[in-house]
């Protein structure tokens, strides 16, 4: 069976508190001497550049943020295999599903990379094409070789349509139902894509990506649309875009969406 895909009103369906919640939890749940480390490691790292970077850019927080995703991700790449288990996680879990007959597509920060620069990410998005009527295939589907970061898996997938799972190796995957017919039509536009050295994958469209960070509105989704815009720009389907984005503005009553992207189109324009 197909979701439901009248209403996109449901692409912003989601109780972001209650993720909040769930991620300021599994945050907590990180031992002291782990935090302390990471923190440490950071300072070290970074102290010294931010207060250089402080005195050349001030507040001009676009490029501060570039600049200091560009220096995490340096950081990241030393952490050796990071990248490479985030996509054996998400191929490993699409083969899965199409074992299963169900669709999916790449999206969130991993797929950034595969349309600009790759940036640090900790988990992989996805979206799949499933009802939350039908949530059951795929808890079953993830039993016993994922384990649900929510207390009760059911009720966050007929809530929020998404889930939090961490694999065997713990690498953590969210998983979004599909809700809307933009959401069919994404991953009916995936395509197949080498995302390392012989590890391909389903990953949704420049331009489908575009959308979804568009519509998300928070500051690193507009970096990542401008790294996508900046890499993309020639190939880029504006007219494919802008009719989604006119039709999300009238369903979310939000104005802002196509004159955020022609703002950042404009900004690369050749």
């Amino acid at each position: 069976m197909k979701p439901e895909m009248s209403n996109l009103r449901r692409i912003r369906d989601v109780n972001w508190a209650e993720i909040e919640a769930l991620e300021s939890r599994l945050l907590k749940e990180t031992t002291t001497e782990q935090g302390a480390r990471e923190f440490l490691a950071l300072r070290a790292e970074f102290e010294s550049w931010l207060a250089r970077d402080d005195a050349l850019y001030g507040k001009d927080y676009e490029t501060r943020l570039v600049r200091i995703q560009e220096r995490l991700r340096a950081v990241d790449e030393k952490r050796e295999g990071r990248m490479e288990d985030l996509v054996n996680a998400l191929v490993d879990l699409q083969r899965r599903l199409d074992e299963a007959g169900i669709p999916s597509a790449l999206i969130g920060g991993l797929a950034i990379g595969a349309w600009a620069k790759a940036r640090l990410t900790r988990d992989v998005d996805i979206k799949i094409l499933l009802h939350r009527q039908e949530h059951q295939r795929l808890l079953d589907l993830l039993t016993p070789d994922y384990h649900s970061l929510q207390a009760d898996p059911v009720l966050a997938l007929r809530t929020n349509g998404i889930i939090f799972v961490l694999n065997s190796a713990g690498n953590r995957l969210d998983i979004q139902l599909a809700d809307t017919a933009f959401d069919e039509m994404l991953i009916s536009r995936a395509r197949t894509l080498e995302l390392t050295p012989g590890k391909k994958a389903r990953v949704c469209s420049a331009e489908d990506l575009i959308i979804l960070k568009i519509i998300a509105q928070r500051p690193q989704d507009q970096i990542d649309v401008a790294n996508v815009v900046q890499k993309q720009g020639p190939i880029l389907d504006d007219r494919y875009v802008l009719k989604w984005l006119r039709q999300f503005e009238k369903a979310l009553d939000d104005t802002t969406l196509i004159r955020e992207y022609q703002r950042i189109r404009a900004r690369y324009q050749d």
